[in-house]
C-alpha cells in the first residue's frame, strides 16, 4: 500500500479543505440520524435486526485484489427482541423502524 503520500499530508494545504466541514452532506446525515435515536428508542436499545431484501451486485474495484465491494439497496427492520426485550415503558414512540439504504450514485434508478 502505497503511504508515501499520507507521510506528507499534513503539510498539503488542500488537505484541510476535506475536514470538519459543517456543511457537508454527510455531517447532516449523521445529525439526522442522531435526532431519530433520540424519537425511536428502538434505534439504540433494541437487539433485534433483520433484513428484509435487497437489490445488489457485486463490483471489483481497483486495488481491492478478489475481494468484490457489495453495492446496491437494502430493506431492514429494527424491533424489540421478544420475549427478552420489553421497551413499551421506556417512550411512547417505540414502534418498530424500518430502514433503507444504498451505496450507490444518487441517480441510480432502482426501479
Amino acid at each position: 500500500m502505497p503511504v508515501d503520500p499520507a507521510r506528507a499530508g499534513c503539510y498539503d494545504d488542500r488537505v484541510s479543505l476535506d475536514h470538519r466541514d459543517p456543511s457537508h452532506p454527510i455531517r447532516n446525515i449523521l445529525k439526522i440520524m442522531n435526532k431519530r435515536r433520540e424519537e425511536y428508542p428502538i434505534l439504540k436499545d433494541v437487539w433485534f435486526l433483520e433484513q428484509l431484501s435487497n437489490q445488489t451486485r457485486y463490483k471489483a474495484l481497483p486495488g481491492s485484489l478478489d475481494s468484490p465491494t457489495e453495492f446496491g439497496l437494502w430493506s431492514t427492520v429494527r424491533d424489540e427482541f421478544e420475549p427478552f426485550q420489553n421497551l413499551s415503558s421506556s417512550h411512547d414512540r417505540n414502534e418498530s423502524v424500518w430502514l433503507v439504504y444504498h451505496n450507490e450514485p444518487n441517480d441510480t434508478d432502482y426501479s
